[in-house]
C-alpha cells in the first residue's frame, strides 16, 4: 500500500464501502444501473467533504482494490486461448494467426477477457455522471488526480492509469458532436459567465474589465468557446479572434489600451529587478523624444531595431495591405484557452478553431487569411540549452552567429566583454596548420581536421558568450544597436526550432505542435511579437503567425504526422537556408 494512504480514512463511511462493495460484486454484463442511485449522490458528498489528503487517500484506494483483478484476466485469458485452439485451424488445414469471431463462444469470450482487463473503478464512471452535476463532477475529481500525480510522481503509475481510464470516459461525453459553439459577448453573456472566461484566460492575462471588454468588442472582436449541456455555463474551451486589415504582428497590435499599459508594466518591472543602472550600459540609446518608457520609476527611452528592406519587424509571408474600405480582410485566433483542467488531453481546441474559421468566413465574406498569432513557448529553454553546450565546447543544434552576425555584435559588445581572437587570425591558424599536414587542395590530414573542429568549437563558444551577454535581462530592449545585431541570428535560430526540431517525429514546441496537427502551416515569424515579461521570458518576445487554409488542412496534417513536413512560408524557410539547414 501506498506510504502516505490513509486507510481508515477512506472508508471510513459506510456508505461509500457499501458502495465499493457493490461496485466490486458487478460481474461482465451486467447493467450498471444495478448500482443504486443514492450511493452514487452519497460518494459525490463524501468526496466533496475529503481535503486534498484524504482524496488522495481515496484514489490510492480506489486502484489498489479496485483496479485490474489478476485473477480475472487469467482466467478470461486461459478460455479465450482454450476457445482460440479449437478454432485455430481453419478448414482448409492451413494455419492461420487469425480467428474468424464467428462463434458467439469466442465473441463472448474476447468481451469477457475485455472485460477483465478493465478496472473495476471505470464502472463507477457512467453511474456517477448521471448523477445531477455528475459530468462536471468527474471532470473536477479528474483535476484533483491530477494535481495529486503533479504533486507526487513518484509511485504515480497507479493513478495515471486512473487518470487515463477518466480521460478515455470523458472524451466520449465531450466528443465534438455533443459540443454546442456559442459566441460570447459584453452585452449578450451573463457576468458569471464572463467572470469565468476573464478567470480561464491562460495566454494573455486581462488588465481590468475594460480590457474585457474591449477584446468582445462588436465591431472587430468575436469571442466563442465550446459548450456541454450537463455543463451550460461552463466554457469549456475560449478563442479569441480579431478581424483586422493586415496579419497582426505584435499584441501591441491588437490588445485595447488598458492591456497595453500592463504590458509596460510589466517590461518596466522586469527591467527594475535585473537591469542595472543606465550608467553601466554605454552601449545603449540615449532618451528619444515620443519613445519612452518607464523603467525605474522614470522615463527611458526604448528604440526599435530598424527593419531591414523587405524585413520589417517580420519574418515570413507579406502582411495584408491595410485597406479602410469594406469589411475585414484577416481573422486573427490570437488567444486560445482550455479552462476545465480535468479535460486536459481531451482534445477541443482542434475543432474549436475549425469551426470558429467557418463561422467567421460565413459572416465575414470579405475575409480570406485566416490565421493566429502564437507565443513560442519552448523557444528560450531551448536557445538557453544550446547556449550552454557551445560554452562547453559541444555542437549546438544550429549554428548560434554566423560569420556577418557574430561581427556586428562583436562591435556592439565592444569594451562590455573581453575580446576574443579574431575569426581571421583563428582561420590562418586553421589554414598554417593544414599546409603543414598536406597544403591547401590536398586530401584532409587529422590534424586539420582536429584544427578546424577547434576553431568551430572556440567560435561557437565565443558566440554563446556574446549572445548570452546580449539576451541577459532583454538588454537589446534599450538599445537600437544592440536589437539589430541580435534580431537576425534569433529569428535564424527560432527559423530552426519551428521547422527542424523534433520529439518523437513531432514539433518540440507545444503551441507549434498544436497548430501544425491541425493542418496550419507557419506563415511568418514576427519580432517584437509580445514584450510582455511572460513573452520574453519564453520565446524573447517572438511570436508566430500560424495560417490555417481551409482548403489544404487536410493535406497539411498527413504530410507533417506521415512525412515530418512541416508547410512554412518561402522567407521563414529563406531564414533557415542562412543557416545551412536549407
Amino acid at each position: 500500500m501506498h506510504p502516505s494512504v490513509r486507510p481508515a480514512v477512506a472508508l471510513r463511511d459506510e456508505d461509500v464501502r457499501q458502495l465499493l462493495s457493490t461496485a466490486l460484486r458487478l460481474r461482465h454484463g451486467k447493467a450498471q444501473s444495478s448500482l443504486p442511485e443514492q450511493l452514487m449522490a452519497v460518494f459525490i458528498q463524501y468526496y466533496r467533504r475529503l481535503d486534498g489528503i484524504d482524496r488522495l487517500a481515496l484514489f490510492h484506494n480506489l486502484t489498489a482494490s479496485f483496479g485490474v483483478q489478476a485473477a480475472e484476466v487469467d482466467a478470461a485469458a486461459a478460455s479465450w486461448q482454450a476457445l482460440r485452439a479449437q478454432h485455430a485451424q481453419p478448414p482448409s488445414g492451413l494455419a492461420s494467426d487469425t480467428v474468424a469471431l464467428g462463434g458467439e463462444p469466442l465473441v463472448k469470450a474476447a468481451a469477457a477477457l475485455a472485460a477483465a482487463a478493465t478496472p473495476r473503478y471505470a464502472r463507477l464512471f457512467v453511474p456517477l455522471s448521471q448523477q445531477p452535476g455528475g459530468i462536471k463532477f468527474l471532470v473536477d475529481m479528474r483535476a484533483d488526480l491530477l494535481q495529486a500525480i503533479q504533486e507526487q510522481p513518484s509511485g504515480a503509475a497507479p493513478l495515471r492509469a486512473l487518470s487515463d481510464a477518466l480521460r478515455a470516459s470523458l472524451a466520449e461525453w465531450f466528443s465534438v458532436g455533443l459540443l454546442q459553439l456559442r459566441r460570447i459577448s459584453w452585452e449578450a453573456s451573463s457576468a458569471e459567465l464572463l467572470e469565468k472566461v476573464a478567470a480561464g484566460e491562460a495566454v494573455h492575462a486581462f488588465a481590468s474589465w475594460r480590457d474585457l471588454k474591449g477584446r468582445l468588442d462588436d465591431h472587430n472582436r468575436r469571442c466563442y468557446a465550446f459548450f456541454h449541456e450537463a455543463m451550460p455555463g461552463e466554457p469549456l474551451v475560449v478563442l479569441h479572434t480579431a478581424l483586422t486589415h493586415s496579419v497582426a504582428g505584435s499584441m501591441d497590435d491588437l490588445l485595447p489600451p488598458a492591456a497595453h499599459e500592463a504590458r509596460l508594466l510589466h517590461v518596466a518591472a522586469q527591467a527594475r529587478h535585473h537591469a542595472p543602472p543606465p550608467s553601466d550600459r554605454t552601449w545603449e540609446d540615449p532618451p528619444a523624444a515620443g519613445q519612452e518608457q518607464l523603467r525605474n520609476g522614470q522615463r527611458y527611452a526604448v528604440q526599435q531595431a530598424a527593419p531591414e528592406e523587405g524585413d520589417g519587424q517580420a519574418a515570413g509571408g507579406a502582411g495584408e495591405p491595410e485597406t479602410a474600405a469594406g469589411g475585414p480582410t484577416v481573422a486573427v485566433f490570437y488567444s486560445i484557452s482550455a479552462t476545465q483542467k480535468g479535460l486536459a488531453g481531451v482534445d477541443l481546441g482542434n475543432f474549436l478553431i475549425k469551426q470558429v474559421a467557418h463561422r467567421v468566413v460565413a459572416e465575414f465574406p470579405s475575409v480570406h487569411t485566416l490565421c493566429t498569432l502564437s507565443p513560442l513557448p519552448g523557444f528560450s529553454d531551448w536557445l538557453r540549452l544550446q547556449l550552454a553546450r557551445a560554452a562547453q565546447q559541444l555542437p549546438p543544434a544550429a549554428p548560434l552567429l554566423l560569420p556577418d552576425e557574430a561581427a556586428a555584435l562583436e562591435a556592439v559588445a565592444a569594451g562590455h566583454l573581453p575580446s576574443a581572437q579574431p575569426a581571421a587570425a583563428a582561420q590562418q591558424e586553421a589554414d598554417g596548420s593544414g599546409r603543414a599536414q598536406g597544403g591547401p587542395g590536398g586530401p584532409p590530414s587529422s590534424a586539420a581536421d582536429a584544427a578546424a573542429l577547434a576553431q568551430e568549437q572556440q567560435q561557437q563558444q565565443r558566440a554563446a558568450a556574446l549572445l548570452s551577454w546580449a539576451l541577459a535581462d532583454d538588454a537589446w530592449l534599450h538599445s537600437s544597436r544592440l536589437e539589430a545585431a541580435v534580431q537576425r541570428p534569433l529569428l535564424r535560430l527560432a527559423a530552426h526550432y519551428l521547422l527542424r526540431e523534433r520529439r518523437r517525429g513531432l514539433s518540440l514546441d507545444p503551441v507549434a505542435n498544436f497548430h501544425l496537427r491541425n493542418g496550419a502551416s507557419v506563415l511568418r515569424l514576427n519580432w517584437r511579437g509580445d514584450t510582455s515579461a511572460a513573452g520574453l521570458a519564453r520565446s524573447h518576445g517572438l511570436m508566430v503567425n500560424y495560417q490555417y487554409e481551409l482548403d489544404k488542412l487536410a493535406d497539411n496534417n498527413r504530410a507533417y504526422l506521415v512525412s515530418g513536413v512541416v508547410g512554412a512560408a518561402p522567407a521563414v524557410r529563406a531564414l533557415l537556408r542562412e543557416g545551412g539547414g536549407g
